[in-house]
């Protein structure tokens, strides 16, 4: 079974890495060996085995990829940024230079077909997608089988930020999908969608846990795209495919239902303490904790500063006739406390100034 990875963030490593260390066993003998791990996310993963087991001497194109080697083609990233003279590569680029994967990094991949097919060697059966950050364009989808990793409970929150979005709007819980690529951004069919408590996780945290399950449960996901592309092919009913197909349930997206989120840049880094409470502040900091950060404008410094440390919300009511911006309590030396709308206050460890010095406030008197 020949795979084909595309990816660029640091988070979706584990996913790749994991394929790479899988070449060489069939997709039948990675879904056993992780059966275990895999019953929580896919309860029916003993019988869908068995039902493979019964297919192990097979002639047809599904057994044969099933029972193939699994084989990595290479990884797809995005192509190097120059920064002060300095080449920066994706995370996915420089794992893979370091693995000896072969990699292919377009400056846009739909204008770069021809390379695209020279790479793959005209040939491949699945690609996996797991923040790439490009759009793939029709005449790829044409070929082979397309499955995205999408950090949301699709049909919410589809796009290029949900797991930001999801933190910033103080949501309790998301998903992780795996889904069909269709031509329409994140609206194809749910492969498999596993909940995921956020707690009080900030997107560096958030996003990790999701690589880690997109890390296990990847052999599910291609399994469902084989199987769909199989059964669309056939003329008439397999007893086993169809078997299958009861076990591992589609999810059709209700359209309607969808919301959509935006591509960050650094308009999204500025809040206001005197329009927003302490908590939505808390959650845009955890959102943009990587990118683009959270500033805003102190009047005690006169400038725009950033908030770098931020430990939570202060929970006992605090009295402040003079409305003072920042606040130190005796007994609570480690963090200064900022004023925030209702009378709310966020717990404030150190901030960096516009010129870069960082100040902590752990025992700064005012």
């Amino acid at each position: 079974m020949r795979l084909v990875f595309f990816g660029s963030s640091n988070f979706v490593v584990p996913i790749l890495e994991d394929i790479k260390n899988s070449e060489q066993q069939s997709l039948f003998q990675v879904l056993q060996d992780r059966q275990e791990g895999l019953a929580t996310f896919s309860p029916s993963i003993i019988e869908i085995l068995e039902i493979l087991a019964k297919l192990q001497n097979s002639n047809s194109d599904f057994a044969k990829l099933i029972f193939s080697p699994v084989e990595l083609i290479g990884a797809v990233s995005q192509s190097n940024n120059i920064h002060r003279g300095k080449t920066i590569k994706s995370p996915v680029a420089l794992w893979s230079e370091n693995n000896l994967v072969k990699l292919f990094q377009p400056e846009k991949l739909n204008k770069e077909f021809e390379n695209w097919e020279e790479f793959v060697c005209n040939s491949f059966d699945v690609s996996i997608i797991a923040s790439f950050g490009q759009i793939i364009g029709k005449k790829y989808l044409e070929k082979g089988n397309w499955i995205n990793w999408h950090p949301s409970k699709l049909p919410e929150y589809r796009g290029p930020s949900p797991l930001q979005q999801a933190i910033a709007d103080g949501k309790e819980s998301t998903a992780l999908s795996w889904i069909k690529v269709e031509k329409a951004m994140d609206a194809g069919e749910i492969y498999l969608q596993i909940p995921v408590n956020i707690e009080k996780k900030n997107f560096i945290e958030l996003s990790s846990k999701m690589g880690e399950i997109g890390k296990l449960t990847w052999p599910v996901a291609v399994l469902h795209s084989i199987l769909s592309n199989q059964a669309a092919h056939l003329n008439q009913s397999n007893t086993y495919l169809d078997k299958l197909k009861n076990l591992l349930k589609i999810i059709v997206q209700d359209q309607a239902m969808a919301t959509f989120t935006p591509m960050l840049s650094k308009e999204n880094s500025l809040v206001d303490p005197a329009k927003q409470t302490a908590e939505e502040i808390y959650n845009h900091y955890k959102a943009y904790i990587e990118y683009p950060k959270t500033y805003f404008y102190c009047k005690y410094f006169e400038q725009k500063v950033r908030l770098d440390s931020v430990s939570g919300l202060e929970t006992e009511e605090i009295e402040n006739a003079d409305r003072k911006e920042w606040l130190r309590i005796d007994n609570r030396s480690d963090y200064l406390l900022l004023s925030c709308k209702n009378n709310s206050w966020l717990k404030v460890e150190s901030i960096t100034l516009e010129n870069g010095k960082q100040v902590i406030l752990k025992g700064l008197q005012f």
